[in-house]
């Protein structure tokens, strides 16, 4: 995480006036392993460190530094790297976090860890190093302080990993995230070692953790555990102790990944169950890795429903005489109570100031006097802690500090809607506003303060628009919903309310989150349609609902009205809708190329009959995402179907190829004219491929590479689909796919296969996902990168030759670039498209929207992803039952049918559903549809406009830093996006009329 700079070098540990009282920065840096630095420096401007080439790693180790008993830390440091390669790392001996990217500016990070109940030699060791780095790298403003997080939820508690809902207390690791300073660690044994998001036991290591809610007693429990790494076939044993009673061991994991463990209904009921996961060599001694951890108890008590928050955290002078009660450091305390075992008496001065996140500050200042011996200071608040913003208690004569801050609220999970404008209704206890639709909004947001007199909509001929309506009652209601039909302002013309669709926004709970920009809760996405308009708003939490208008190509320009009807109990009202319709319509085919697997299978699982549903899914999985603009891989009907002929029927001789083109045809031309395709996989075979994993070589029919015959039959083959492809026109829309995420290791043998395909098909484009490298210059003809490898000179350059830039999101890159992820802003995947037309991107590229269910993380059951929205990596030769997380809503667009919400198998009538995302996707692709309009108007007016008029049209074209400054800063705020929108089609407007 990034920080601020507190002190300026080498562990500054509070030089206080009491001999004896602090401890003092650690001596005698040392290098480890030994001879492994090229370069190390200490100094007072910091430490320089590089390996040797033949070394691994090289990092400074501290002496051991005398910190407290079962308290978190966090050190705090700057730090700059001359190498793109390798991690950062940094932490002890026995709490280490990775750090990547950093960069040759210097950049500020914090690393929070905790200490075991006896802390280690190593626990107590600082290290500052890389791994595989090839560069010089700098550490400077190295600080360490007592590290004091705030839940939200510790009144009962739980902390930021923790959740209580429908009656179930569940704990699940995000070590990731929080490291291990923030779980419910309760001890460890023997010294296992945490490294970034995982625990490492050696023989006879352990750690143990303690669940539960306060004054809440457990009926019953389980837990999950998922090991990522065991090289050795260690065992995992696994323990549990209710209430602080002896370990008892309750399972193992022995193989596989991944093992839940039902508790002894004896075990139950209690207050506390802690659990303890321990490593056990079956032989050779090594080191088993465990990345996840969940536990569930069931509780009597069912109104609960909480999610622990991250609120903030403190960071503390270390002294070795004063602490923080820990039973004092609440959400709803107003008093902190600071223990202090002065080793003489003393008089002295507290002072306390702090701000409310409301702004409201306050200070005052403290007598307080203290006996040798202990004693217990007390800071009365005139808020509760988990409304301060910040808060800072400080002895001055000791030179102790507490600083308190609080986390921001999550940016991307509205809990405050400032852009929302609160709708007219007439109801009482109801309140309804329009909010944008890149706003995912929080069940607990706050009402808009601002009001409108309507429902506003603005959009071109040929566009769909939507509306986030949202819904608040006070003690909950059903709600029935309708739309009327829109009518222009001279009556002449209407658009229909046919045209008009109705979906509730759906919630699904994120359990893990994705990176930073997540937090645990309840998110939108699932838009189910409402065919009858009635859902339920449930009292005192906001109830969206996504009311989308096409408007037809042939609508007439201009102001329409219509209205929302709305009905709660007795009560009936209609809310007034403007739609603008500009004069000016989209293309039925975007410009931004689009790739979109589609893979319709991933829903067989979730139907009754998959078999007699499947063409209907199909066809509706591809109306809905012609509906969104993209277009699908549709592999499976554009593999053109052959055979080899052989002469005489003699299978030693050189067959033949010879085509049935009947059905490719006709799948082609429903592809393009029906469903807008303007990007289709031509999937063929001949050719060798496969991805960084695995591969394998070419093979047409029974002919492999190798034999003699191989390259006469491919050269028939290509030669042939190059002469159809040509005659039918069809150059622009087809690209070939073989091989996937390349490693340099692999690009010789993806060099050699493209060679084929382009020798004998050279009208043929070639799609390769990897970032322009120099050892691949002149084979692809299409390079679609993750996008965080865009370099834009480079790209430029390769444009330049003809070739075309694409580029993809595929469970990376995470925060801080904008994503397809649930928890991240609504504004991701419309800020994407902006960088797409900034950037010169031709197209973009996603590697599934159906995935559903990961057979792998769920070898036994069905995953649900409306319960479990993380999508879970499947294959890589990972173990039946491991879990390991791609992100939440990677690869899903789509859901299944929302009875499967509740575990039914679904019907074949009845239809999946899409996803909030894919609507804001859309409005990416429309933006990026505005942008190419305005560029090719002001080419055709460019003689009928002024030097001056073609410089304001021009600057429209230029991304503002307002929308993206960057890959990694962008708006999280939708004003920006919609204000420029607007800007551009009023542009277009007045082109079109010149």
């Amino acid at each position: 995480m990034n920080a601020k700079v507190y002190c300026a070098i080498a562990f500054l540990f509070n030089a206080g006036i009491l001999t004896g009282s602090v401890f003092k920065a650690p001596e005698g840096w040392r290098v480890y392993p030994e001879n492994s630095a090229e370069v190390s420096k200490v100094a007072d401007s910091g430490l320089i460190i590089k390996k040797k080439p033949e070394a691994e790693a090289a990092a400074f180790y501290s002496n051991p530094m005398p910190l407290k008993p079962n308290t978190a830390y966090v050190l705090s440091f700057s730090a700059a790297n001359d190498s793109a390669k390798g991690l950062v790392v940094s932490g002890t001996s026995a709490a280490n976090s990775d750090i990547s990217k950093i960069g040759a500016e210097w950049k500020d990070f914090e690393v929070a860890f905790a200490t075991s109940d006896n802390p280690s030699v190593q626990e107590r060791t600082a290290r500052l190093g890389g791994w595989r780095n090839d560069g010089e790298i700098r550490f400077k403003n190295i600080n360490i302080h007592e590290y004091l997080p705030l839940a939200l939820g510790s009144g009962l508690g739980i902390g930021p990993m923790e959740s209580v809902r429908g009656g179930v207390y569940e704990f699940s690791s995000q070590w990731g995230l929080f490291g291990n300073a923030v779980a419910p660690l309760a001890a460890t044994q023997n010294s296992p070692f945490f490294n970034s998001n995982r625990w490492c036991l050696g023989d006879g290591a352990s750690v143990a953790f303690d669940f539960g809610i306060k004054d809440k007693k457990q009926l019953g429990g389980e837990v999950e555990i998922n090991v990522c790494y065991n090289p050795d076939k260690m065992l995992v044993e696994v323990f549990a102790s209710p209430d602080g009673a002896e370990f008892e061991k309750v399972g193992e994991i022995s193989d596989g990944a991944n093992c839940k463990i039902k508790l002894p209904n004896r075990m139950f009921p209690c207050g506390k169950m802690a659990i303890k996961a321990a490593g056990k060599a079956r032989g050779k001694k090594s080191m088993v890795q465990i990345d996840n951890l969940t536990y569930k108890a069931a509780l009597k008590d069912k109104s609960i429903e909480i999610f622990g928050e991250l609120a903030g955290a403190a960071k503390i002078t270390c002294c070795d005489f004063i602490g923080v009660q820990k039973d004092s450091w609440r959400e709803d305390s107003k008093k902190i109570k600071i223990n202090v075992d002065a080793p003489e008496d003393l008089r002295l001065c507290m002072d306390v100031s702090g701000k409310t996140r409301q702004g409201k500050a306050f200070s005052k200042k403290i007598q307080v006097n203290f006996k040798r011996g202990k004693n217990v200071a007390e800071a009365d608040l005139p808020f509760k802690l988990g409304d301060a913003s910040e808060l800072k208690i400080s002895m001055p004569s000791l030179d102790w500090v507490l600083d308190y801050r609080a986390v921001a609220d999550n940016a991307a999970l509205l809990k405050s809607d400032v852009g929302g404008r609160l709708l007219p209704s007439g109801f009482k206890g109801l309140k309804i506003w329009q909010s944008s639709t890149m706003g995912k909004l929080d069940r607990n947001c706050a009402v808009p303060s601002q009001n409108d007199s309507a429902i506003r909509l603005h959009c071109a001929r040929n566009e769909i628009e939507s509306a986030q309506i949202a819904f608040v009652s006070d003690e909950g209601a059903r709600v029935k919903i309708g739309i009327g039909e829109f009518v222009s302002d001279d009556g002449k013309s209407k658009i229909g309310k046919d045209c008009a669709e109705i979906f509730l926004v759906d919630y699904v709970p994120v359990d893990k989150t994705t990176d930073k920009y997540g937090k645990r809760g309840n998110w939108p996405d699932p838009l189910p349609r409402l065919r009858d308009g009635i859902f339920d708003a449930p009292a005192g939490k906001v109830q969206p609902v996504w009311v989308a208008v096409s408007v037809p190509n042939s609508a007439v320009p201009g102001i329409y009205r219509g209205y929302l009807s709305v009905e709660c109990g007795q009560v009936k009202s209609k809310i007034p809708v403007e739609l603008e319709v500009f004069n000016f319509s989209l293309p039925d085919i975007p410009s931004i190329r689009t790739a979109f697997g589609d893979n319709v299978y991933s829903f067989a699982p979730y139907y009754r009959d998959f078999k007699s549903a499947r063409d209907g899914i199909k066809k509706r999985l591809r109306s809905m995402m012609a509906r969104a603009k993209i277009s699908p891989y549709a592999r499976e009907d554009t593999r053109p179907r052959y055979r080899l002929v052989y002469p005489g029927g003699d299978k030693s001789k050189t067959p033949k190829v010879e085509f049935d083109w009947s059905d490719f045809d006709a799948n082609v031309k429903e592809l393009v004219e029906v469903y807008k395709a303007n990007a289709l996989v031509l999937n063929v075979e001949g050719v060798g491929g496969g991805t960084f994993h695995e591969r394998h070589p070419g093979m047409l029919g029974e002919i492999k590479e190798g034999d003699a015959r191989y390259d006469a039959v491919i050269a028939d083959y290509f030669s042939q689909i190059n002469s159809h492809i040509v005659d039918k026109g069809w150059t622009k829309i087809f690209y070939t796919y073989n091989f996937d995420e390349p490693e340099e290791r692999d690009y010789p043998f993806v060099s050699n296969e493209i060679s084929k395909i382009k020798r004998y098909a050279p009208d043929i484009k070639v799609m390769l996902t990897e970032q322009p490298e120099p050892q691949l210059y002149g084979f692809p003809d299409i390079w679609c990168m993750l996008s965080d490898y865009l370099v834009p000179e480079v790209c430029a350059q390769r444009k330049q030759k003809g070739e075309e830039i694409w580029w993809y999101v595929c469970t990376h890159p995470r925060a801080p670039y904008a994503g397809a992820f649930i928890d991240h802003p609504g504004t991701d995947l419309r800020v994407w498209l902006w960088q797409s037309f900034k950037y010169g991107v031709d197209g973009i590229l996603f590697w599934s929207v159906t995935y559903s269910h990961s057979p792998t993380a769920y070898p036994d059951s069905v995953q649900n992803p409306y319960l479990d929205p993380m999508s879970w990596t499947v294959g890589y030769g990972l173990p039946k039952g491991a879990k390991v997380p791609w992100g939440n809503g990677d690869g899903r667009f789509f859901y299944p049918p929302i009875s499967c919400k509740n575990g039914e198998k679904a019907e074949a009538s009845e239809e999946i559903v899409g996803s909030m995302r894919l609507e804001i996707l859309r409005d990416g692709i429309e933006d990026y549809e505005y942008l190419c309009i305005l560029r090719r108007l002001i080419g055709q007016k460019s003689a009928k406009l002024s030097t001056a008029e073609i410089a304001y049209f021009n600057a429209l074209l230029e991304v503002p830093d307002s929308i993206t400054r960057s890959m990694t800063e962008y708006t999280f705020d939708a004003t920006p996006i919609e204000k420029r929108r607007m800007k551009i089609a009023r542009a277009i407007e007045k082109l079109n009329s010149l």
